[in-house]
């Protein structure tokens, strides 16, 4: 028994020309290897170019899946704070942080009350502690050093 040709479904905001329907067939045909049925749908939702389905596979090749894409691979600065910040003051802290890193920066603050005080920030690789926990900590080991060395 031959096999049947592979239903490749054309998801577009806008019907296909003819010629775009014949030139996409003639491409997946290539790719694929064998003749295929394109079968096209229309969804206004599409924003700038094409998904493509084949099988329970989805390729999206529009302008939102790039943004998708690029958004996901954007650092994404981290505040810790141990108590929740005001509104006021979380648009103050984003605005600044958009100012330094550029609008398209993603910032997540979370909270941990074991900070004591102060902040914590992460970007990337990058991290800036002021948190009280911290300083302790720090003055401890300061202490415990100096009195090994004392002693």
């Amino acid at each position: 028994m031959l096999n049947p040709k592979p239903t490749v479904t054309i998801i577009t905001a806008q019907p296909l020309k003819g010629e775009q329907k014949k030139s996409i067939t003639k491409l997946l045909e290539s790719k694929l290897g064998r003749d295929v049925q394109v079968v096209e749908q229309v969804d206004a939702d599409v924003l700038g170019g094409v998904l493509v389905k084949i099988g329970d596979q989805t390729f999206d090749a529009s302008v939102a899946g790039k943004l998708e894409k690029i958004e996901s691979q954007l650092p994404e600065l981290q505040i810790v704070s141990p108590v929740e910040l005001s509104a006021q003051k979380t648009q103050r802290v984003e605005n600044k942080i958009k100012q330094l890193f550029g609008p398209s920066v993603s910032i997540n603050i979370m909270l941990d009350p074991n900070l004591i005080g102060g902040i914590q920030v992460r970007f990337g690789s990058q991290e800036y502690d002021s948190s009280i926990r911290t300083k302790l900590e720090k003055l401890h080991l300061h202490l415990a050093q100096t009195m090994t060395v004392e002693s």
